[in-house]
């Protein structure tokens, strides 16, 4: 990994946030925000030059384009009782080196809430109709039960794992905690030249970061920042689980995880604690929808109860990580994995 340091760089970025409501087959924009902002980093903590936040309301000439497709494809698959928040968020931010050329980098995110629950995060260069209606599968399922799933053996589908083990192993290795022995044949990576959220080609302190083995005991190489009025901090990129020579077969009955809602890791106690937004009890071939419930367990339990990998590496719709009050997003891609109930 690089040698931590801080070249003579400037730092820019522009932000432009919508806020959006559906309700009844009705959107209505909440909120337009854009703010842009510079700083210099030289040998010492970032210094702002400008800044400027903008709040627009109404909505300026010229405004929607992707909007308009994302609302399409919303009114004709939303019940019309239903209630959906939507968030768009476009960022660009380019590094001017002391010597070189610029480097920019971009991101495009959506984010869509429903009013039953949970929340999706997905890039919004992929394609939003697919994975929108995809969205409103796993928002929408019903009814939910509430019933007590202790005891039973967990598949993390659909990339859920990568969330897991982002609080099991990616906030730990940030901030530089006790190594824990997870399984041989698993290997979780932080990448950030992997095509993904957190892609960087040169982070917020003007270097090239490199690829971190956070099963190894390496620790993420990239230092990322909110904003230009924030301090680059240590933190994921991208989070991406592999396997190696581990299948497993789906145990029955089991508790299959659907989507997540947030989750956290509790340094102080090194408990992970994730917000399930989704999940169903598989029984003898049928299948039961799950209330929302928060699930926990002490992280070396996590290690202890994984048994093994199904199927090729997905990616998660998104991780928008907050630390310190900063957010910013990591790209999460896992097989399903299958582990044990380790307690909660």
């Amino acid at each position: 990994m690089s040698q931590y340091r801080r070249p003579d760089h400037r730092f820019v970025m522009s932000r432009t946030e919508e806020r959006w409501i559906v309700t009844a087959g009705r959107p209505r924009l909440l909120e337009l925000r854009a703010e842009k902002g510079e700083a210099a980093l030289a040998g010492g903590p970032a210094t702002r030059i400008e800044a400027r936040s903008v709040a627009f309301f109404p909505q300026p000439a010229g405004f929607g384009g992707e909007a308009e497709r994302i609302f399409a494809t919303l009114l004709d698959a939303l019940p019309k009782s239903g209630s959906f928040h939507l968030r768009r968020v476009r960022e660009e931010r380019t590094i001017f080196p002391h010597e070189g050329e610029p480097v920019l980098r971009s991101a495009r995110l959506v984010s869509l809430r429903a009013s039953a629950g949970g929340s999706l995060i997905f890039p919004l260069d992929l394609s939003v109709p697919e994975r929108l209606l995809e969205a409103l599968d796993l928002l929408e399922m019903g009814p939910p039960e509430r019933l007590d799933v202790r005891g039973i053996p967990i598949a993390w589908t659909g990339g859920t794992a990568a969330v897991l083990l982002h609080e099991a192993l990616g906030h730990p290795a940030e901030a530089d905690a006790d190594p824990i022995r997870w399984p041989d044949w698993l290997e979780v990576l932080d990448e950030p030249e992997h095509d993904g959220l957190g892609t960087m080609p040169v982070d917020d302190h003007g270097v090239v970061p490199t690829r971190a083995r956070l099963t190894g005991g390496e620790r993420p190489d990239a230092f990322r920042c909110a904003s230009f009025r924030d301090v680059p901090l240590r933190r994921m990129t991208n989070l991406v689980v592999r396997t190696d020579q581990a299948p497993a077969e789906l145990p029955d009955p089991r508790l299959e995880v659907l989507l997540l809602a947030g989750g956290r890791w509790d340094a102080a106690a090194d408990v992970v604690e994730l917000r399930v937004a989704r999940a169903r009890l598989v029984r003898g071939g049928s299948a039961r929808t799950l209330a929302p419930f928060t699930w926990r367990a002490p992280r070396t339990a996590v290690a202890a109860s994984l048994r093994g990998a199904i199927g090729p590496v997905v990616a998660y719709p998104g991780v928008i990580c907050a630390v310190e009050g900063q957010r910013v997003a990591v790209g999460s891609f896992s097989p399903t994995l299958v582990m044990e109930a380790p307690g909660w």
